[in-house]
């Protein structure tokens, strides 16, 4: 992890006139993970990394190559569409599954019922009387797609297509 998290920083730093708030650390992570393990000689064989000994700044080189603008973009990623069942990283709050995508009778627009790992939700998946899904009692939460992320990807981005019908 912290020799991604190097490598993140300086595709970051070498992209400094490339200021979008779309990218995270985590996508970053992911789009290199994508490419690490492309095919040929060395695919499976992936290089062990010491996580107590990262590599010294010496051995890393000092001008990163270059980097086309679609190497950083939705296109690199792979065709993702949120789907229950997914893992999913809420702010504010903690990681969890999505377990209901869609309208509610409690709030305008489409929100999504997260199962969260750990006991700090809000409810037991149902709201005022009506179940949207099962979970244990306050592991349950409902956010707006904004307000998640799927591997570093807003949950806005990669809503279900019947999702967005509805929502227009």
């Amino acid at each position: 992890a912290p020799v991604i998290i190097k490598i993140a920083f300086l595709v970051l730093e070498y992209c400094s006139n490339y200021k979008s708030a779309f990218f995270s650390l985590s996508s970053l992570a992911y789009i290199f993970h994508l490419h690490a393990f492309r095919t040929g000689p060395r695919a499976k064989q992936p290089r062990t990394v010491s996580l107590t000994n990262p590599p010294s700044s010496s051995s890393l080189p000092h001008h990163p190559p270059s980097l086309s603008s679609s190497t950083l973009s939705l296109s690199s990623l792979p065709n993702v569409t949120l789907e229950t069942g997914m893992s999913v990283f809420v702010t504010g709050a903690d990681f969890g599954v999505v377990r209901f995508i869609g309208t509610t009778q409690f709030a305008k627009g489409v929100w999504l019922g997260i199962e969260l790992r750990k006991p700090n939700g809000k409810n037991d998946g149902s709201v005022k009387g009506h179940r949207y899904f099962r979970c244990k009692p306050s592991h349950g939460l409902f956010v707006k797609p904004e307000k998640a992320t799927h591997r570093g990807i807003n949950c806005s981005k990669i809503l279900p297509s019947s999702c967005l019908e509805n929502n227009s």
